[in-house]
């Protein structure tokens, strides 16, 4: 039986993360990049921060998305861009324009990371063509989808397997989370009730966007601070408090065909 893979990133001097959707789960992941951004700055190391998303916060978002009553009425990017800038003395930008206009993917930080936190899939395929058309080995998109009570989050840097082996039990190229599940880009029905209607009729739990931050912001951890990664897939299920975590292989290409 193989040993667990491993991918060792190198130093580098300039990091990028772009949060695409400051929503349910995006706003607390919002919070998270912040701190680990503020970590790496008592570090001396600092990091290029984006939040992304056009919405605004409404009352139905209060307490049940990271956003408190004063807020009601702006731009969530730029709201949770100021409160961690001001609280952490960092330099967060945001943007309420769509990821491709923004030209972000673009970036030539050596190691540059975008967060998915967006609940349809029209949106996770603007962030798959973004990075369709960019090139570069740590080019890593984390994707965060949650249903009522448990969710998925997924790790990637490729879209096609091109090293033929796994000397030393290292890894050098994960598939994309559209390439793990497909489904995430392809067209899907309507959707007649959002994410935060359904935490206001109970059928999502109020504990789910927290859950998969916290998760998220571990890979965020091990990428950033520890520059080292040994998994790819995590599943998590609140109805019986658990979750299941995959970790880097030989057959994770493989299972994607």
């Amino acid at each position: 039986m193989y040993k667990p893979l491993t991918m060792i990133l190198p130093s580098v001097s300039r990091m990028q993360v772009v949060l695409v959707g400051c929503g349910g789960t995006g706003s607390f992941i919002a919070q998270d990049i912040a701190r680990i951004a503020y970590h790496q700055k008592q570090k001396y190391f600092n990091i290029d921060i984006t939040f992304v998303d056009f919405d605004f916060v409404e009352e139905k978002n209060v307490g049940r998305q990271n956003f408190v009553y004063r807020e009601i009425g702006r731009n969530k990017a730029e709201v949770l861009a100021l409160r961690y800038n001001l609280s952490y003395g960092l330099k967060i930008a945001s943007s309420p324009m769509p990821l491709q206009k923004t030209g972000l993917c673009k970036s030539e930080a050596e190691i540059f990371i975008v967060v998915g936190a967006v609940d349809n899939n029209k949106a996770r395929k603007e962030i798959h063509k973004c990075l369709r058309h960019e090139y570069g080995d740590y080019k890593f998109w984390l994707d965060c989808g949650n249903y009522n009570n448990g969710g998925q989050i997924l790790l990637g840097n490729s879209f096609r397997r091109e090293e033929k082996d796994y000397r030393l039990n290292l890894c050098k190229e994960i598939p994309y989370p559209s390439v793990q599940m497909k489904e995430l880009i392809q067209k899907e029905k309507e959707i007649k009730v959002s994410c935060a209607d359904a935490a206001l009729r109970e059928e999502q739990s109020l504990m789910i966007n927290r859950a998969m931050a916290t998760f998220a912001g571990q890979y965020l951890y091990d990428i950033i601070v520890k520059r080292e990664i040994n998994k790819y897939q995590t599943f998590i299920n609140l109805n019986g408090c658990s979750a299941k975590t995959n970790f880097l292989n030989r057959d994770m290409w493989r299972n994607c065909l």
